[in-house]
């Protein structure tokens, strides 16, 4: 008899940066409406600092489920894996 198979994790966004820590944002939400990453409080991720802009950036899901990271003309840009993007597909 085999073992039943276990699930994946849901993928999370995990967030570098230099002058504070945040957990691990999860990506398992499945409506079409964006998330905002940025300064501002009603963004779904706040983040702090001078280097995050108030509206820095979005992830959005695809009508085919997969994820979209956007940089919204941020000040100091947004990357992927040490690489600064415009728009990048995340998964």
């Amino acid at each position: 008899m085999s073992t039943p198979a276990t699930p994946e994790p849901a993928p999370k966004l995990v967030f570098v940066c230099p002058h504070t820590s945040r957990p691990p944002f999860p990506l398992d939400w499945n409506d079409p409406e964006p998330r905002v990453i940025g300064r501002e409080a009603t963004s779904a991720v706040c983040l702090a600092g001078t280097d995050v802009s108030r509206r820095h950036a979005s992830l959005q899901r695809g009508t085919d489920g997969q994820l979209t990271l956007v940089d919204l003309e941020s000040r100091n840009g947004t990357q992927v894996n040490g690489a600064s993007i415009r728009v990048k597909r995340v998964g």
